[in-house]
């Protein structure tokens, strides 16, 4: 798929980072051919352990005593693989895991990134409120002490006229 087709596909009002999936992507190739070598290393050894068994199956099948011998490490091998099938489907298991894990991480962090921004946004109103509650503040105490100079003074005016009626 070309840049401009995934792009036309995502429609203009999603973001999409080609770069990182891309390096993802390429990182995942490289492990499942790593993993398809393996696997077909192991076919090969498979193979090799397959004809071993077939040749001495066919030296033991005049001997009853080696033929129950090979009777009882068929069963093993059959054991291990059924072993071996568990362990696989363990490990797929605890890959869906991971992956969910990994998902649920990525989530808590974009969760952990907007909380960490509207805590920023919360300290700075706190800190304009606290800077307006220290203005009003002030304002409160100028408008106190001009009570107080407005309180005296009327007292004083109080006096005069009380002296200026007695008078009278």
């Amino acid at each position: 798929v070309h840049k401009h087709q995934l792009l036309f596909f995502l429609g203009s009002s999603q973001r999409y980072d080609f770069k990182t999936d891309t390096t993802q992507l390429q990182r995942d190739t490289r492990q499942l051919q790593g993993d398809t070598q393996q696997l077909q290393r192991d076919t090969r050894q498979l193979q090799g352990d397959t004809q071993q068994l077939q040749g001495d199956t066919r030296k033991l099948q005049g001997d009853t005593q080696d033929t129950r011998q090979l009777q009882g490490d068929t069963r093993k091998l059959q054991g291990d693989t059924k072993q071996l099938q568990r362990d696989a489907r363990q490990l797929q298991g605890d890959t869906r895991k991971l992956q969910g894990d990994t998902k649920q991480l990525q989530r808590d962090a974009r969760q952990l990134q907007r909380d960490t921004k509207q805590l920023q946004r919360d300290t700075k109103q706190i800190q304009r409120d606290t800077n307006q509650l220290q203005r009003d503040t002030k304002q409160l105490q100028r408008d106190r002490k001009q009570l107080q100079g407005d309180t005296k003074q009327l007292q004083r005016d109080t006096k005069i006229w009380c002296s200026s009626v007695f008078v009278l």
